[in-house]
């Protein structure tokens, strides 16, 4: 008997130890056990947090760090696993937004936004305002926009180009309101309480106004509020005080002839001056300034004081500029204070009230061909060009296209074909302007002696060209 209560003793001294061994692993994974409602028992934090003091990253963003920065990479695709592997955990960025400091790539700070990534980042024309567009993992766009404190607000806004032109703006800020369309053609205004202070935006999504005009496939606005509406069957002129369709014939009594901007036609038009260019069509198929003038709708021939010299018996040829290159072809840029117009290869100065438009000719430089990058500053334009042809170069180059003068800014790799190392990638070429370092290009590249990516800056490119190079994936630059 006594055999049998020792032995019913240790059987229960086992069963008990047992019981506090499962009881001190049950503990040990709390914090990895959920409840019903998602909260994790007995670490006293509702968020979901590990410990009694963290805290969970809001999923809204409350601010973007972008204060001094010029320029700003997106890195989103399957190279930015090796990129945040060479970097270390406290430079990693969870958004895939960076920009160059201290000689390598850092992530830019952005407050809440968990589970989001930048997508892409656009400057608002005008404005002091910034943008970054950002993707949930449910696929949800919006956009927030950044003040100059860096505080944000985000809303669920999703920007198409405002017109087929090659570097169209997404955002342009006139009068207090930020204009811009929609991806299913509605032309729209975001109100900017107080556009100078730091609160440039309120915090509510009230802000976004009801649609200007539906089925707005183009349209360019003038900072004095006057814009182009192309709905695809009309296109209108629209002043402060009216309408003004541009394929009526507006009278010239100049010449004694009707106009007819056609603009339905050639769907070509943007900003110029104090009006807009847009394309003539039918027999005169030139560029039409139209520009308001007491108080109505007044065209301007293009080559209008070469035409009157013309009249006059002074030259004994007219010439008409136009182009047959598609509006996506080409860019509106300004360079030494001048606007001007690239299609592709072709490159006109827009002149002003008392200037033709004139067309320059790029053949004294041999670097140029179809399907060039162009950025420009106040000073140069900066050239990209890449031909196909053998003999034809891959090149950098800064171009001052007023006295037709060519310098190449990046060594010749490979003699032949003549080449330089690095293959830009496309929308990626972007130049600004600094009191330091002068013109500054960006662009990123894949380096073709490694096949490696590469994120190259040329400081001073107006003068002595320094060039670095980080190597960093790059799939879209972004240049404020």
């Amino acid at each position: 008997m006594k055999k049998l209560h020792l032995i019913i003793i240790l059987i229960a001294l086992l069963f008990a130890f047992a019981g506090c061994q499962s009881t001190s692993d049950n503990d040990d994974s709390d914090t990895g056990t959920t409840t019903g409602d998602g909260t994790t028992p007995g670490d006293g934090d509702d968020t979901g947090g590990t410990d009694d003091t963290g805290t969970m990253e809001s999923a809204e963003v409350t601010s973007i760090d972008l204060a001094g920065v010029d320029f700003a990479v997106i890195i989103n695709n399957s190279s930015s696993a090796a990129l945040n592997k060479s970097l270390s955990t406290t430079t990693e960025s969870t958004h895939g937004f960076y920009v160059k400091k201290d000689g390598v790539m850092k992530p830019i700070n952005i407050g809440g936004g968990a589970g989001k990534t930048v997508t892409a980042a656009y400057r608002v024309r005008d404005s002091v305002i910034k943008t970054v567009q950002l993707r949930d993992a449910s696929g949800d766009t919006t956009t927030a926009f950044v003040r100059p404190d860096n505080s944000a607000v985000e809303l669920p806004i999703v920007p198409v180009k405002s017109s087929n032109l090659g570097n169209a703006d997404y955002f342009v800020e006139v009068g207090g309101k930020i204009y811009f369309r929609t991806p299913d053609n509605k032309l729209r205004t975001l109100t900017l309480p107080d556009a100078t202070a730091s609160r440039a935006l309120s915090t509510t999504t009230g802000d976004v106004t009801a649609d200007i005009a539906s089925g707005v496939e183009q349209f360019a606005i003038h900072e004095n509020g006057e814009m182009i509406i192309d709905t695809g069957t009309v296109v209108n002129y629209v002043t402060s005080d009216s309408t003004n369709d541009l394929d009526l014939n507006y009278p010239d009594t100049d010449r004694g002839i009707n106009w007819n901007a056609n603009a339905t036609d050639n769907h070509f038009f943007m900003t110029s001056g104090n009006g807009f260019i847009v394309q003539r069509g039918g027999m005169d198929d030139d560029f039409i300034r139209y520009s308001t003038t007491g108080g109505s709708v007044t065209p301007r021939y293009s080559q209008q004081i070469a035409y009157y010299r013309y009249l006059d018996g002074e030259n004994g040829v007219y010439y008409k500029k136009s182009t047959q290159k598609p509006l996506s072809s080409c860019k509106n840029l300004t360079t030494g204070n001048k606007q001007i117009l690239i299609c592709d290869d072709e490159l006109y100065s827009i002149g002003d009230a008392s200037t033709d438009l004139s067309r320059i000719d790029l053949s004294y430089s041999e670097h140029h061909a179809p399907g060039l990058q162009i950025a420009a500053t106040e000073n140069y334009l900066y050239m990209y060009s890449e031909n196909s042809e053998v003999l034809s170069p891959r090149v950098i180059s800064r171009e001052n296209v007023f006295n037709q003068s060519s310098t190449e800014l990046v060594p010749v790799f490979a003699t032949i074909p003549r080449t330089i190392d690095y293959k830009v990638k496309p929308n990626t070429f972007k130049a600004s302007s600094t009191d330091t370092s002068g013109d500054v290009l960006n662009f990123c590249a894949v380096r073709q002696s490694d096949n490696k990516d590469v994120i190259v800056e040329i400081i001073n490119a107006d003068t002595t060209h320094n060039t670095t190079v980080i190597e960093s994936a790059c799939d879209q630059l972004i240049s404020y």
